[in-house]
Formats: C-alpha cells, structure tokens, sequence
C-alpha cells in the first residue's frame, strides 16, 4: 500500500486499487483535504509557492 494514506488499511471493506466505492470516497475526500489546504497556504506556483503540480 505504498503510497496511499496509511488509515486506508482501516476503512471496513475497502479493496484497493480497484473500483471500490469506500476506497473512492475516503481518497476523495482526503485529496480535496490536502489540495484546499495547499490552496488557503498559498503553496501553488500560480500563489507564488513551490508546488507546480499536485497529482
């Protein structure tokens, strides 16, 4: 599971990486934690921060 937020393993019934919906869910919603963050920081290059690209 390299990679991937180590609470994933925790989540009742999820199967990665596959087309799992508690999977889909829970990665949703930490990217649009993580991206919003960097975002009210001013992390991104078109902010003036170092972050070119998040992926």
């Amino acid at each position: 599971m390299e990679g991937l937020p180590f609470w994933l393993r925790d989540v009742p019934g999820l199967v990665y990486p596959t087309d799992n919906e508690p999977f889909k869910f829970h990665m949703q919603r930490f990217t649009c934690k993580i991206v919003n963050l960097m975002k009210s920081e001013g992390l991104y290059a078109s902010q003036g921060g170092p972050i070119i690209l998040s992926q």
